[in-house]
């Protein structure tokens, strides 16, 4: 058996940015969040929001990270784009006081490994 044909490769997801992503958000109000990745050399950030007993996730990859703060971890997460500050867009869930500063946002559902959350 070849490489290709024992480990393919998981379709593309579509990224998912602007109005779009605010409203999808609304959908994860309430998950758990995690500070899932951080890349160096780029500043990139991936926060993963999942639900208790619901398969699926939502990546948020925030892209040339100027600043963070607040937990690594937090439940009922209320996160929300709150527009550009200059260049910068702002991730912020207020009631965790968790704010993070990024040149962009995107986000893609169902991202490997995707698994049901306990």
């Amino acid at each position: 058996m070849d490489r290709e044909s024992f480990h393919p490769e998981a379709p593309m997801k579509e990224p998912i940015d602007g109005e779009a992503l605010a409203s999808l958000l609304t959908k994860w109000i309430g998950a758990e969040a995690t500070l899932w990745a951080y890349e160096l050399s780029h500043k990139k950030i991936v926060i993963r929001l999942q639900r208790t007993g619901v398969r699926g996730n939502l990546h948020l990859v925030c892209v040339a990270t100027r600043s963070l703060s607040g937990p690594t971890h937090w439940g009922n997460a209320q996160l929300e784009i709150l527009g550009e500050k200059g260049p910068w867009s702002v991730l912020v869930d207020a009631q965790s006081g968790f704010t993070l500063v990024c040149s962009d946002i995107i986000g893609t559902e169902d991202v490997e490994p995707v698994y049901w959350a306990g």
